[in-house]
């Protein structure tokens, strides 16, 4: 029996044609991630701030409780497809001699679920990707494709050719020519690509399931108990051809896909801006990427770049980790799939670092950003005829809502795409939300809700892991951050002259000294973090220099300047003065020697070394600033330590003398267990017995 018969014929597998599910979940189950204990994003209060929560530092009137409406629950999608309608044989399925590509021939009505990293050829006809984007036939074009299972997986479907006149280019080949028959409609080629993501799993073991890696573990063994085995083990990538727990493909709605057709139709000489808008988890960030795909596939009404404004701090894909950004895209690369900010050719970006994760922990700031980043399209991306798409943070109710007023009072966008449980305009819920913004027109969609697999603090980890681990074009997962050397930064003190080159000033948003915080403790607040790199020109620079602080008693210590002196010179609208570099992970600071160890990106590096060869001052800013677990201490040294400790319990155990000498410790690191009574204390907060309960 050959592999596709056992396949269509194992009794474990239900037909693809059939609704069915996977019985045998407990395998699967083990790969959801759970929070982990006792971690500080445990909770998600920044990633729902409350509605009724009311910053102190910012002046925007507040609506009454009065006047807040609650949003009744989300209507989950159930049409979402969760396998491949495609049934392998010998004729549809060619696996190359050299066992790095794979041919699939799509009949009518047929298509398939992708997971993990590959590169798309059409090589006959047209497809439908993600049943919005047509796409045609040309040898040379190459899609990139990375799907994680973070988000919904990209679906890939046979079409009718519309028009053969307007340049589709099929590729006949040895291997693929039975395919050229009226029995099939599409052809399409996908290739093995190897970004290191897929090592993503042995780094950090939650993320183990996050990348397809040819069906192996990270110990080697088979993740799924398939029989027979994986037809795609020895490859980067996957078709999905059973249901699998958590996985659904990207199928994009009629009335969505209907919109974006109209929206690139648009041949009007003046670009509009389209904001999109809607609660957590409505889709805003895939109609935001499907629209600008779909710019970037039909370029024929607009060959200009499109511009692309990612207001959300926690969760973006083309800003880096606790940051805003404004990035410009060329009209003939689409992107496709899961994006970096780094793997995404982008023409044009400028970004500014906020610091944290949800608009409500400096309002003032956020707002303040928005304006500088949309200065700078008016003023550079527009006159070039850019269009402008701006993806929103989930928070439009309460003290969201009036910040969503402030930002659309300037931008005035002439589309709004609010997407919501109720595609009535006229329904309570969106009137209340659409109240007091200002736009041209507005449109309301169904919104596409989905539970995520992932939670936002897991994809929170994961933008800060490929950020750091991005190394020459490739994600380094290979060996632990900590297995290299960090770099020597030095940092200006009180005996240092006015040309002293390195970190002049340290800054913590949030945070006035002598306030918030005693000087002395300011090594405790920045050492093991990641923070923000600003490059400031020297004469704006010395227009602050008197809000630095510094303390003869602590002379070792890198100078601070308060957030407030720090945030009145990042608010100006002149880009040449300042500069933000990116992010760095400040591991240690030397205070003997004046030195701080730190981890930071080839790119950042060389924009740190162009700078202040210029003569430019470097600040350091903290915000947020959490550093995942994984980055602070190397799992080897826990190994090691572990296996001392075993040593040590059987010579204790054989009633031999314990040889400290063979034990390996850490210092400040205690692997002894604690005795249960007395050991241990931990507060109970909130406890009342029901007798001193209030009535």
């Amino acid at each position: 029996m050959s592999a596709y018969a056992a396949l269509k014929d194992n009794s474990t597998m239900s037909s693809i044609f059939h609704e069915g599910s996977d019985n045998n979940n407990e395998d699967e189950d083990e790969g959801l991630l759970q929070y982990q204990q006792n971690s500080s994003d445990e909770n998600e209060e920044e990633e729902q701030p409350d509605e009724n929560e009311i910053p102190t530092a910012n002046t925007v009137e507040i609506p009454s409780r009065q006047q807040i409406i609650p949003t009744p629950p989300p209507i989950r999608s159930s049409k979402l497809p969760t396998q491949s309608r495609f049934l392998p044989d010998d004729d549809n399925l060619i696996f190359s001699d050299d066992g790095e590509s794979i041919i699939i021939g799509l009949k009518v009505n047929e298509y398939i679920i992708i997971q993990g990293q590959c590169k798309l050829i059409i090589e006959r006809g047209a497809i439908m990707f993600n049943r919005c984007h047509y796409m045609t036939a040309c040898p040379e074009t190459k899609y990139d494709i990375i799907a994680l299972q973070s988000q919904s997986l990209p679906m890939i479907s046979s079409t009718q050719v519309m028009d053969r006149s307007v340049g589709i280019r099929d590729t006949k080949t040895a291997e693929n020519e039975h395919l050229f028959s009226s029995d099939y409609k599409s052809v399409i080629r996908l290739m093995n690509y190897r970004t290191g993501l897929e090592n993503i799993g042995k780094y950090y073991s939650p993320f183990k399931r996050l990348v397809f890696n040819g069906g192996l573990g990270d110990d080697g063994n088979d993740l799924e108990s398939l029989e027979p085995p994986s037809l795609f083990e020895n490859y980067s990538f996957e078709i999905i051809l059973k249901e699998k727990s958590g996985i659904v493909g990207l199928a994009i709605d009629k009335s969505w896909s209907n919109k974006i057709t109209e929206l690139t139709s648009d041949n009007s000489k003046e670009p509009k801006i389209i904001m999109v808008i809607g609660n957590k988890n409505t889709g805003k960030s895939t109609f935001s990427k499907t629209l600008l795909t779909s710019f970037q596939l039909d370029p024929s009404s607009n060959p200009s770049p499109i511009s692309y404004l990612d207001l959300d701090p926690g969760q973006s894909e083309f800003s880096y980790p606790y940051s805003l950004s404004l990035c410009e895209f060329s009209s003939t690369h689409p992107n496709l799939a899961t994006s970096f900010p780094f793997t995404t050719t982008i023409t044009d970006r400028h970004d500014h670092y906020f610091g944290y994760t949800s608009p409500v922990h400096l309002p003032d700031h956020y707002i303040a950003i928005i304006k500088q980043l949309f200065h700078i399209y008016v003023t550079e991306h527009k006159p070039r005829g850019n269009r402008l798409i701006i993806n929103t943070p989930g928070w439009i109710k309460g003290y969201g809502k009036q910040l969503l007023i402030e930002i659309t009072d300037f931008i005035k966008p002439d589309m709004l795409i609010l997407l919501s449980n109720f595609v009535d305009r006229d329904h309570g819920d969106n009137v209340d939300i659409c109240a007091g913004l200002s736009f041209g027109e507005l449109e309301v969609l169904q919104g596409m809700y989905q539970s995520p697999k992932y939670s936002a603090a897991q994809i929170r980890i994961l933008n800060k892991l490929t950020y750091f681990h991005y190394r020459q074009g490739v994600f380094e997962f290979e060996k632990h951050l900590l297995d290299q050397s960090p770099l020597r930064v030095s940092y200006e003190t009180i005996g240092d002259g006015s040309g002293f080159s390195g970190i002049n000033a340290v800054s913590v948003l949030n945070h006035t000294q002598g306030y918030d915080f005693n000087y002395e403790d300011l090594l405790t607040l920045i050492e093991s973090t990641i923070l923000g790199i600003y490059a400031i020109e020297d004469e704006l620079y010395q227009s602050i220099k008197i809000d630095l602080h510094s303390e003869p008693k602590h002379d070792t210590y890198p100078k601070y300047l308060d957030p407030g002196a720090l945030l009145e010179i990042l608010h100006t609208n002149d880009i040449n003065k300042v500069k933000y570099l990116g992010l760095l992970i400040l591991h240690s600071i030397n205070k003997l020697e004046r030195y701080m160890n730190v981890y930071v990106s080839d790119l950042v590096l060389d924009n740190i070394k162009e700078y202040v060869e210029s003569g430019y001052k470097l600040v350091l800013v903290r915000g947020e600033g959490e550093l995942p677990s994984i980055e602070v201490l190397n799992p080897e040294l826990v190994s090691q330590q572990v296996k001392s400790m075993k040593r040590k319990r059987k010579r204790i155990k054989a009633g031999k003398n314990d040889d400290s000498d063979d034990i390996f410790t850490m210092p400040y690191v205690s692997f002894e267990a604690k005795s249960k009574v007395g050991g241990v204390w931990k507060a109970r907060r909130n406890v009342m017995r029901r007798s001193h309960q209030r009535s």
